[in-house]
């Protein structure tokens, strides 16, 4: 038994038609709202601000400068997508990088004064919250004298023990005085509950 509509297909065509004027008519009512959703797409609000960038390497420095690197490491991602980049290799966990810098710097006199000098942050997809930061490090800490020994044949000559104390006092007659290291980073930013952290880390 064949379908009302099979046998009619006058019937068919008229709502086949319909339909399609339908559909033209609710796109025609749809085009004056078009450059407003064009808008809105467009102007997506980010996820955070590069202002928060700077926020995050600002408690950062505050916090090495008081000598607290947990609170220091607060800035970077806690899960396994993290990644620390040096000469030395690569860290793929928090607890590793945290670890890492206590071993290099076990004192406060030994992390010594911090300085960050950022020459760049922006987006790199600023839709799903990733940033980029490339700048340079410097860190200032009073000057450790290295002790030489010289030896020598001469019967004559001091012993090394003697060099040793002579070398050190020689060396400490400047307790003002600095030794400076400096470097470069580029860091990789991505969004979380917490605001932006710091997924990437290469620093050189």
């Amino acid at each position: 038994m064949k379908s009302t509509i099979s046998q009619n297909p006058t019937h068919l065509n008229a709502f086949v038609g319909n339909k399609k004027n339908y559909t033209l008519k609710s796109s025609l009512l749809l085009l004056p709202l078009l450059p407003l959703i064009l808008f809105q797409a467009c102007n997506k609000k980010p996820l955070y601000t590069l202002s928060e960038v700077k926020t995050v390497l600002n408690k950062q420095l505050i916090c090495w400068n008081k000598g607290d690197i947990e609170g220091f490491m607060q800035g970077y991602l806690k899960d396994s997508s993290v990644r620390f980049i040096t000469k030395k290799g690569v860290k793929t966990k928090w607890e590793d990088i945290l670890s890492g810098y206590q071993k290099s710097y076990p004192t406060q006199e030994k992390m010594g004064f911090l300085t960050f000098y950022t020459d760049e942050i922006r987006w790199i997809d600023s839709a799903v919250g990733i940033s980029m930061v490339i700048g340079r490090w410097q860190i200032t800490k009073p000057h450790e004298p290295s002790q030489t020994i010289q030896s020598s044949v001469n019967k004559n000559s001091k012993t090394e023990a003697d060099q040793i104390e002579n070398t050190g006092s020689t060396q400490n007659k400047n307790p003002s005085a600095k030794d400076t290291f400096s470097g470069q980073f580029s860091l990789i930013f991505m969004a979380t509950q917490r605001g932006p952290k710091i997924q990437i880390d290469h620093t050189w």
